[in-house]
Parts: structure tokens; C-alpha cells; sequence
């Protein structure tokens, strides 16, 4: 089995993100185009491992740990982190134009989820979001209030 095909990268383990819609995810676009969110060179910027492929177990081609889970409350697949998102890591040489990586599974925390901006990472699919609604979201003032 390649590498890349193991069941600990995509199987669901029942730990959706508050119902995150699957398809919502992978079709969301840009705020300022028309690229993915989801394209994997958008998604390494911010550390996640993403394979150089699509593959039987990882069609849309999401990170590790990013799986595809039926949620029978909502009816449709929802977005599932499993455990090889933060405890899976690679090494990547490149030497004389020959670009190697090594992954090693099982480790300790990935550092991305302590020492990166995650920011963008929040505020970008918001973006993405009011970017397709037909009028821009009102947002009340916010209320000046006095010492208490």
C-alpha cells in the first residue's frame, strides 16, 4: 500500500467540526476570485500536509486528516479532522532539483496549531462567504455603554 492510501490519513472518526458541510468546503471560492479555498497550495501555505495528488481515499485531494463523513442529522457529509491532522508530520529535502519527503506518523502535536496566524484561516471562508450574498450582511453599531 502507497504511503499516501493509508486509512489513519482519511477515515472518519466521528469528529466533525460543528457541522462543516464537506461539499461546502471543497466548492467554497475566494473572496477576491475565483480559486478554491480548498486548493492545496492555499491550504499548505497555512502547514497542512496535502498529498501531490487526488487519490481513491482523498478524491478532493483535502489534507490529512480532512475526511468525508455521512452525518444522518443533517443528511449530507459533513467535514471530519481526524488525529493524523495534528499528529502526522513530514520532512521535505529538496537536493539537486529532486524534491524528497518523509512522513512521520504518530507524533507528537503539529506546531502550525500553536506557533501559526491562524487568522486568515478564520476569516477567509467569512470572506468567501460574503463575497456570494446577494447584499452585503448589515451589522448593528456597536451600543456605547458606561461605566459599570
Amino acid at each position: 500500500m502507497r504511503r499516501r492510501d493509508r486509512p489513519y490519513y482519511y477515515t472518519p472518526q466521528g469528529t466533525s467540526l460543528e457541522g462543516l458541510r464537506y461539499d461546502w468546503l471543497v466548492h467554497l471560492e475566494m473572496p477576491w476570485g475565483k480559486e478554491r479555498f480548498a486548493n492545496p497550495a492555499h491550504l499548505r501555505s497555512y502547514g497542512f500536509i496535502v498529498d501531490p495528488e487526488p487519490t481513491a481515499a482523498n478524491p478532493d485531494q483535502l489534507p490529512v486528516g480532512f475526511a468525508k463523513r455521512f452525518d444522518p442529522e443533517l443528511g449530507e457529509a459533513v467535514l471530519d479532522v481526524t488525529c493524523a491532522a495534528c499528529h502526522t508530520g513530514q520532512l521535505v529535502v529538496d537536493r539537486g532539483g529532486k524534491r524528497t519527503a518523509l512522513r512521520v506518523d504518530g507524533r507528537s502535536g503539529d506546531p502550525w496549531l500553536t506557533t501559526s496566524d491562524a487568522r486568515p484561516l478564520r476569516a477567509r471562508p467569512h470572506a468567501s462567504l460574503a463575497k456570494h450574498l446577494p447584499e452585503p450582511p448589515q451589522v448593528p453599531p456597536l451600543r456605547e455603554e458606561g461605566p459599570r
